[in-house]
């Protein structure tokens, strides 16, 4: 019989869940039950008190009606016509973004569904689509957390946004800015 003292509690750091494993295994290398990322065992060995704390520099907001396209063309020849799929936008910051973005369908899993292909540390080109912005604005952003939805078939990936020029920061901060209601 085990003992609530012999497990570690802690949160893998690319999704979030709650990981219970044997003491024993602490230090080992182990993958996510639930998105598979790589991590040590017993990560930091605690879960942060606040779950869902902002982890961005800049204020969330919500994007009603915005939407983003990843660049699917990776690999595919210039000749291959590659329709992108437009994603919902869980929310925006001067400094990163939130999409939301189809499962795989996986059998093997117990929902059903496993998490995308895109792992934490993976830099992704995307088109931001709004209705404040006049066209599409492209970005390229890092991901920082694959996350399940309760619904366990659409996955929301955090994305913090890399090598911004300055035209693009103001372009975000006047958008950010609107979608506030200040501007």
């Amino acid at each position: 019989m085990h003992r609530a003292g012999d497990y570690v509690v802690y949160p893998c750091e690319a999704c979030g869940k709650r990981i219970f494993t044997p003491r024993a295994f602490s230090g080992q290398t182990g993958a996510c039950p639930l998105c598979g990322a790589q991590h040590t065992i017993g990560g930091r060995g605690v879960i942060p008190a606040q779950a869902g704390i902002e982890r961005r520099d800049a204020d969330r907001v919500p994007a009603p009606g915005a939407q983003v396209a990843l660049d699917l063309a990776r690999g595919a020849s210039q000749f291959e016509t590659v329709t992108p799929q437009l994603m919902a936008v869980g929310d925006l910051s001067e400094t990163g973004i939130a999409i939301v973005v189809p499962g795989v369908r996986d059998t093997t899993h117990l929902s059903g569904w496993r998490a995308p292909d895109h792992r934490v540390g993976d830099t992704l080109r995307l088109a931001l689509h709004a209705p404040e912005l006049f066209r599409p604005r492209a970005f390229r952003a890092e991901v920082r957390r694959v996350a399940a939805n309760k619904d366990k078939r659409t996955w929301t990936l955090g994305l913090a946004f890399v090598g911004l020029t300055e035209d693009q920061r103001a372009e975000l901060r006047a958008l950010v800015r609107r979608l506030v209601g200040e501007g």
